[in-house]
């Protein structure tokens, strides 16, 4: 489902799935790092559907590593889609500042990326793209999702 959605139609959304611990990818990462990414033994990522993102996971995962970042927004402040939309106090923060332009995902109003956990085929969060998201799935496989969270 998840490459269906992202590879072939080019969705972005949040996936939170279960992991290993001792995947050896994650040897190098801090016991802190793990402990703040990480709850209930699972793992939030966000697939986007940028290709300047996935050209650079294509090359961390060439050069086995990982590459982690957090949303550029204060909890509960919105979804930023433009590099002058972002706090300043965030922007002091980085090391570096890609301006890759107006994102598509900004019709939404700013709500966040939908999230949602395939194991259990469940929506933890509805944001943005859900209800494309909602529509390929039933499309494809038969899903039925009344809406609200966690249904």
């Amino acid at each position: 489902m998840i490459r269906v959605l992202h590879q072939d139609l080019d969705m972005s959304f949040g996936v939170v799935a279960p992991f290993r611990s001792d995947h050896p990818i994650l040897q190098n990462l801090a016991p802190t790092t793990i402990a703040n990414t990480t709850k209930n033994n699972t793992l939030a990522i966000y697939i986007s559907g940028s290709s300047l993102l996935t050209e650079l996971s294509r090359l961390n995962d060439e050069a086995g590593q990982l590459m982690l970042g957090s949303s550029a927004n204060l909890t509960g402040t919105g979804q930023n889609f433009r590099v002058e939309d972002v706090d300043y106090e965030i922007k002091a923060a980085f090391g570096i500042i890609v301006d890759y332009g107006l994102q598509r995902y900004h019709i939404y109003g700013g709500r966040p990326s939908t999230i949602i956990d395939f194991e259990n085929i469940k929506v933890l969060r509805m944001g943005s793209t859900y209800e494309l998201l909602k529509e390929c799935m039933m499309k494809y496989w038969g899903w039925k999702h009344a809406g609200g969270y966690g249904v």
